[in-house]
């Protein structure tokens, strides 16, 4: 039996303060509580995203997600491909993930995580 390919992704939540960590200049110990979520929006994220059928780490500001990759392209509404060269590095291929309404009011944004270039 073919084991079946996976993949993880941050999840970046909405603040409490409405400040949106994606278009924040950097990230501070001055700021950085302005763009931490309430603990209502991580424990309302985690508990639909673990009812969809993902693995889900928090911590702080985002959450870790893990699961099939059927199961992210499918509840994302999204199809993803290996980067260039990597097994287990993907990008999006066709379009951004759509965050589903259930979901909408707690995730500011999907991200695939990638590996750094060492030079």
């Amino acid at each position: 039996m073919k084991k079946s390919a996976t993949i993880s992704a941050q999840i970046i939540l909405k603040s409490k303060s409405g400040k949106k960590m994606a278009t924040t200049r950097s990230i501070t110990s001055k700021n950085v509580a302005s763009l931490q979520p309430s603990k209502a929006t991580m424990d309302r994220a985690v508990k639909i995203l673990k009812k969809a059928g993902f693995t889900v780490n928090a911590s702080g500001t985002t959450l870790s997600i893990h699961s099939e990759l059927e199961v992210f392209q499918k509840y994302f509404n999204t199809t993803v491909a290996n980067k260039s060269g990597s097994k287990n590095e993907f990008i999006f291929k066709s379009s951004e993930p759509i965050i589903p309404a259930e979901l909408k009011a707690y995730i500011e944004q999907i991200v695939l995580p990638q590996s750094p270039e060492l030079f």
